[in-house]
């Protein structure tokens, strides 16, 4: 059953070379009809995190979350683009 997130609740960082995302585990995310008897596993706090190799452009790192989807947007560095060279 799905849980609505908030985008203020949803944290993501960019530091050194690392994109994290972190969500905070609320209790308003357990469904209210959800009443198991028995579970495996608990719903946690949810964190993750990505090296990036510095041919992204860190400045233009943008997110959107849209009816519970994260879009991160990478941008390539100028540098790392490719460029055409003329024969001469």
């Amino acid at each position: 059953m799905p849980v609505e997130v908030d985008a203020d609740r949803v944290k993501a960082e960019y530091r050194d070379g690392i994109l994290a995302l972190y969500l905070p585990r609320a209790e308003r995310d357990k469904p209210k009809s959800m009443d198991p008897l028995y579970t495996k596993y608990n719903i946690r706090h949810f964190a993750r995190s990505f090296t990036l190799s510095n041919k992204i452009d860190q400045q233009k790192i943008s997110a959107q979350l849209d009816d519970g989807v994260l879009t991160l947007t990478l941008k390539k560095a100028k540098e790392a683009m490719p460029r055409r060279i003329a024969i001469s």
